[in-house]
């Protein structure tokens, strides 16, 4: 009961007070209250700025012993650094280490074309009439391609000696035309193949392609052992993603008499099957 008469009384005090002062000295007050407080945030916003500047000093300074330490571990690269970035509000000091992603033609994803010397064998494959409803074709054109392929030594019985391995390259050139009749393109190819071909292709033949998969599955050869003997050997390059697609082409034509195989094994009533580990 008595707090409520002090609160009470404070109070009517307090509205006294107001109307005694007036709007000039309000204003005043307030001003005075608004000054106050962009002193304190200018304070507090040049303080934030010297600490931005000692942590901009120490991230330099890190980025510094990290690119030594990338240096020593990996070795000296030519890494293209951009220029400081002002707009980052790192500094002037601050780089960005990464490598940018240099941008790669098309044509360099494909074989080089071979020299006119390596040739060692033309093929031309050529047709003039619609296989399917016999009319004469038109518009004809030819599409040239490349097989680089190998021959793999092996013993001959009537020269009783091994025939050295050597590097063949067959230039084929396959004709094409169009069928008005049927309103479609006709091409010739060679026994095997389907159309469509790139002009200037240059594929892998069947030899090599049996040399890769012997030396992956039956030897374990890594892919740099496998690029190293075809370059030493027949002066064949190759890369990585070539030996995969290669590897995987052979595992889906094997993938039907694998899965037979492993049928008969399931439905045999008894099944010897050793400890030894090997590959699937």
């Amino acid at each position: 009961m008595l707090y409520n008469i002090i609160k009470q009384k404070k109070l009517l005090k307090q509205k006294a007070m107001r109307k005694q002062i007036s709007v000039e000295d309000r204003l005043r007050q307030s001003v005075t209250r608004l000054k106050n407080t962009n002193k304190k945030q200018a304070e507090r916003i040049k303080y934030l700025e010297a600490e931005n500047a000692k942590k901009d000093q120490i991230i330099e300074t890190l980025l510094v012993r990290i690119a030594e330490l990338e240096k020593t571990v990996y070795g000296s690269k030519k890494t293209k650094l951009p220029n400081d970035d002002e707009s980052n509000g790192l500094g002037s000091g601050l780089k960005t280490l990464t490598k940018e992603p240099v941008k790669r033609d098309k044509s360099s994803y494909r074989r080089s074309i071979p020299n006119n010397e390596e040739i060692t064998k033309e093929e031309k494959y050529t047709i003039n009439t619609c296989p399917e409803c016999g009319s004469f074709l038109v518009k004809k054109q030819t599409t040239t391609r490349f097989i680089e392929d190998i021959f793999l030594p092996y013993f001959d019985e009537l020269l009783k000696r091994t025939i050295s391995p050597c590097k063949t390259v067959i230039s084929q050139s396959i004709e094409k035309g169009y069928c008005p009749k049927c309103r479609c393109w006709h091409s010739s190819t060679s026994p095997g193949d389907s159309p469509p071909f790139r002009n200037n292709e240059v594929l892998l033949g069947p030899n090599i392609r049996k040399y890769i998969a012997y030396k992956t599955t039956i030897t374990n050869s890594t892919y740099q052992k496998i690029k190293d003997e075809l370059l030493d050997l027949y002066n064949i390059k190759l890369s990585d993603g070539e030996i995969t697609e290669i590897l995987e082409q052979t595992a889906n034509k094997l993938g039907p008499e694998k899965a037979r195989i492993k049928k008969r094994i399931q439905d045999e009533k008894a099944k010897h099957i050793d400890e030894t580990s090997g590959q699937s």
